[in-house]
């Protein structure tokens, strides 16, 4: 089973915070026990109408990934390249600092750089398609990096609720061992937006 929930809060006419993607899923057979779970805390402050700067707190706990935990702060800045709609287009550069605590092996603390893109077509007043794209590289092992794409389509349904049909590919080049580097999931979601 999965659900997301995104919630969206805007303060200031220049700032937003968004909580985004907290995911829960579950394998057969193990009674609903969380065995992935994400969660992205990103706050934004609009520098001109094409620049702003971002801070953002990312946890992951991916027992399928042999991950118990990963905790990220990162910061940067934010160009959007096209603005107006149906289209729009972000990229964004920055750094952080990774703390992975693994169930094999050693954990892992490292400083580390990011590049991403954000594309959001809107089809109508009521649909839209997505694509997030990032890569993730470590500033202290130049083997650990990943990349992550997220393609999704959502339509409204309500004033604060869409239905969300997404597929997450995520990467990892250097993964737990014992575990896969490529890790998809595919989920249809009811998404809140406050």
């Amino acid at each position: 089973m999965a659900r997301r929930i995104d919630v969206h809060h805007h303060f200031m006419s220049q700032a937003y915070i968004d909580a985004m993607g907290v995911e829960r899923v579950a394998s057969p057979g193990s009674a609903g026990k969380a065995e992935a779970f994400t969660a992205l805390l990103r706050s934004s402050r609009i520098i001109t109408d094409r620049v702003s700067v971002f801070a953002e707190y990312g946890y992951l706990h991916d027992s399928f990934a042999g991950i118990e935990s990963r905790n990220a702060v990162e910061g940067g800045l934010v160009y959007a390249i096209v603005h107006p709609q149906p289209h729009q287009l972000e990229l964004d550069a920055g750094i952080g600092y990774a703390h992975e605590s693994r169930s094999v092996g050693d954990s892992t603390s490292t400083p580390q750089a990011l590049v991403g893109g954000r594309y959001k077509y809107t089809l109508s007043d009521t649909a839209e398609i997505t694509d997030e794209v990032n890569v993730t590289a470590s500033l202290s092992d130049s083997e650990d990096w990943r990349a992550g794409n997220v393609a999704a389509i959502i339509v409204k349904m309500a004033s604060i609720f869409s239905l969300k049909l997404s597929n997450n590919l995520r990467y990892v080049n250097a993964s737990v061992p014992g575990f896969e580097t490529t890790d998809t999931i595919t989920s249809i979601a009811l998404v809140a937006k406050f």
